[in-house]
This record gives C-alpha cells, structure tokens and sequence, in this order.
C-alpha cells in the first residue's frame, strides 16, 4: 500500500488479493463487492487504491469524504468519476489508465496529485474545478487531453508533461501560477480563450505541431500576469498563432519566433507611444535563479528584435517591424563595451533614429539651414568682390551686446542681413561654387567647412530613409 506495508486482504490467487490480483479473468463481481465495501467501514481514515488493478465498469461513488489514493494503480477498463467530488486530497500519483477516463464536472476541493500519471486513451476533465492545488508534472497523455472549460483555482503544475495527442484548455480558468515548464505537446494544442489569472511558465516547452493561443479583446480574458515563454521550440513556426493577446508581459527570450503568426496582439509601448518592445527589455527579471530567466543580456535581446523584425518584413508589416528594428539597433548599441563602437550607433540613432526616420535627419536640415545663417552673421562674412570705394559696406558682421535689450530686437536691417546669410549658407550647403560671399576669418571659414560636412551627412540619411520607408 502508500505506506509500504501488505493490504492484509484474504488471497484471491497464490499471491494477491482480489484487488491486486494481475489475473485478467478475475471474478468482476466478487471485485466490485469488495470494492463497496470499503466505504462501508467507518473507522477507515484514507481511502487507499495504491496498485488496485481495476477493471472495467467500476462505480466510483459520487462523493470521498476522505483522503483518497490510487497511487500506481491501473485502470484496465474505462474509468468513470464524472461529477464526483473529492473532499480531501486525491493521489494519482503514477496512476495508469489504459482506456478512456471522464473527470468531467469533477470536483477537487483539495490538492489534486497526478503526478507521473499516463493516460493511454482520451483523458476528458472538462468542467472540472481545482479549488486546491492541481499537480499533472511528467503526466503521459498518449490520447486526448481536454481541459475545456476546467478552473484550476490553486497553483498548477505540467512541468514536463507529454502531450501526445490534442491538448485543449480551451475557455480554462488558471486563478494562480500555472507552470507548463518544459512540456512536449506532440499534437494540435489550444489555449483560446483561457484565462492566466497569476504568472505562466512555458519556459523550454516543445510545440511539435499546431499551436492556437487566443483571447478575448478585453481585460479580464487571457495572460494577466507574467508569461515565461522562453526557450521555447516550435517544430512548425507556421501553425503557431496568437490573436487578440496581449503580449505586454510576455518573456520571449531565446526563442525563434519567425514564421509565428502574431494577429492583433499588443506589445509594449513606453506610455502607449513610441516603437513597439518587448518585455524582455522593458522590465528585466531580478531573479535570474528560477526557471525561464536570464540575467539582463542585451545581445539575446538583440537576437529576439531581429527575429520579431524577420517575422513582420516576411509578413508585409514594415511599421511594427520598423519599430523591431530600432530594439535591435539600441540592444546592439548598449551590448558594446568599446565607446568607439558605441559612439556611431549613437550618432545613428541621434540623426535618423537607426534609418526608419525620415523627419529626424529633415528636422537636422532644417536646423542647420536656420541656424549657420546666424553663425555667419557673427562670424563675419563678406563680398567676393569688394567695392573699392565703399570696402565695409556690404560686410556683414555682428557683436554679441547684452548691455542693451534694444541690440537684441530684430529691425528690417538684421532681417536683410540674416537673409543674405541664410543665401550664403544655402550655397554652401548646396555646394555652389559661384558664391557672391566669402568668410572673413578662420572662425567663419570653421563654419564653412563643418556645413560643408554636414549637409551631405544629413543629406544622405534623409535619402537613405526615405527609400527605406517607401522601398517597402
């Protein structure tokens, strides 16, 4: 039995009792006689199944009142404990179904363990309710397993569970942490609808064929907390999609989502504006101990923008995907150690915003075509060609005079002569060699050539952007 000791029971063979007997032609009633009994006798204090080997058409009651245990024991025939109610806990613990099994509208109002259980054929806990916690880690299930509309109201573990055949948690409840880590799904496998209340671990899960994942577009459907979907594998990116999710608190680390079907899902936007991000980045895990987390790597994060950007371009979706491109290009920058390595992404980032602005280099252009005139201004500039008999006329050069507010109001003249500077640094940022003005010292000629520099600069990154926004 649990407890390591002998049942004690009358022989029904040479070697075990009628409930433990391996014989496949044992007496089915003289079973189910004894069976009853059982729950006749009030002294009992668990009711203990350990190694039963039950055959079909066994009458469960519709209510245990006590502990109960079926650890290791084998169901030959169809195991039927629709609607029945287990007060106390329930122990699966290695238990082995070789047919059908029907927990629907069962009830667990304690912890449920079917822990290392096997489930040859269709496994149905539809409807069913965990109100304490519910423990499926390293479950076999070789036939369907169906979960639809269950609540798990505890925490919930499948950690390493095998789906063999269609796993379906359609419209399921989970109301605290529910942990999939390391799970193998072989077959179709469908979350639409569920509802993840607490955190989720999917971390290192194994998706050989179709995965659904769906929500309804309002808050109090789909991942609430926390997901772990790192170190995920999916065998046919293809059949993967998420719709209506929100994907604002997922963790995606080290899992290659091209090919992934993502349909009206929400990322992270700081402030609902600016580019889309991913969680990874936004709130990095403290605790790189527990299962599905990484310290803070910029490179992996890195590598999980350029794969999202992958997905979107093969999708059509330049926005999003732009926006992948630009949490590529800033984890890229800030995984260097070298500042010369850095310093140009910077600069990058600072003119174009890693090219998938074309505003930003079009708002330098227009700063430096409206500031270097008044440079010019101060600096000095002059006719190419002075006129001998009045040589300071035309000259345009001004001092900085803060001793009088008057100096620094605007009069028809500083507007002539700002327009004339604004003309001569058009030439030179438009590299017309016929100018009319020229520099009167090393200072304006300092000028002149850091223009000079910049406006092709500019000039390029502007164009650069331009055909990449519209090249799509």
């Amino acid at each position: 039995m649990h407890d390591g000791k002998p049942c004690g029971r009358e022989l029904y063979d040479d070697e075990f009792c009628i409930f433990h007997s391996k014989k496949e032609d044992k007496d089915e009633y003289l079973f189910h006689e004894k069976f009853n009994e059982i729950f006749k006798n009030q002294s009992l204090e668990i009711y203990d199944f350990t190694h039963f080997i039950f055959l079909g058409g066994v009458a469960f009651p519709l209510k245990f009142p006590k502990s109960v245990i079926f650890r290791n024991a084998l169901f030959y025939g169809e195991a039927d404990f629709e609607d029945v109610g287990f007060e106390r806990t329930a122990d699966f613990l290695g238990a082995r179904f070789e047919d059908t099994v029907d927990f629907r509208g069962a009830r667990f109002l304690d912890a449920a363990d079917f822990t290392s259980v096997t489930c040859e054929c269709e496994a149905d806990f539809g409807g069913v309710r965990f109100t304490g916690g519910a423990d499926f880690r390293d479950a076999t299930f070789v036939g369907k397993a169906l979960f639809m509309e269950a609540t798990f109201q505890g925490r919930t573990e499948f950690s390493h569970a095998l789906f063999k055949a269609r796993a379906d948690f359609g419209c399921t409840i989970f109301e605290d942490w529910a942990s999939f880590y390391g799970a193998t799904f072989g077959h179709e496998t469908y979350f639409g609808d569920a509802t993840f209340q607490g955190d989720a671990d999917f971390w290192g899960a194994i998706f050989q064929d179709t995965l659904r994942i769906s929500a309804e577009a309002h808050e109090k459907k789909g991942f609430l907390g926390e997901v772990s979907f790192g170190s995920v594998e999916f065998f046919k990116p293809e059949k993967v999609i998420f719709q209506k999710v929100d994907l604002s608190r997922f963790r995606f680390l080290e899992t290659d989502l091209r090919g992934v079907h993502f349909i009206d899902v929400n990322w992270n936007k700081e402030d609902n504006k600016g580019p889309n991000r991913v969680f990874d980045e936004v709130s990095p895990s403290d605790n790189a101990d527990l299962p599905g987390v990484r310290e803070f790597d910029h490179a992996l994060i890195a590598q999980l923008y350029r794969r999202l950007r992958a997905n979107y371009e093969e999708n059509l979706r330049y926005s999003e995907a732009g926006d992948f491109y630009i949490g590529e290009m800033e984890m890229t920058r800030k995984a260097q150690t070298s500042i010369f390595k850095k310093l140009p992404l910077l600069f990058y980032k600072a003119i174009s915003n890693y090219g998938e602005s074309y505003y930003r280099p079009l708002g330098w252009i227009a700063v430096i075509l409206l500031t270097f005139p008044l440079l010019f201004m101060f600096a000095g500039i002059q006719p190419v060609s002075l006129d001998s008999n009045n040589p300071t006329g035309d000259v345009i050069n001004y001092k900085l005079d803060f001793s009088s507010s008057q100096s620094l109001l605007p009069t028809s003249e500083k507007i002539g002569d700002y327009y004339t500077s604004f003309l001569y640094s058009m030439s030179v940022f438009s590299f017309i060699r016929d100018k009319k003005y020229t520099t009167i010292d090393n200072w304006g000629h300092t000028l002149f050539v850091l223009e000079s520099i910049l406006s092709p600069v500019t000039l390029a990154f502007f164009l650069l952007a331009l055909r990449r926004r519209f090249k799509r």
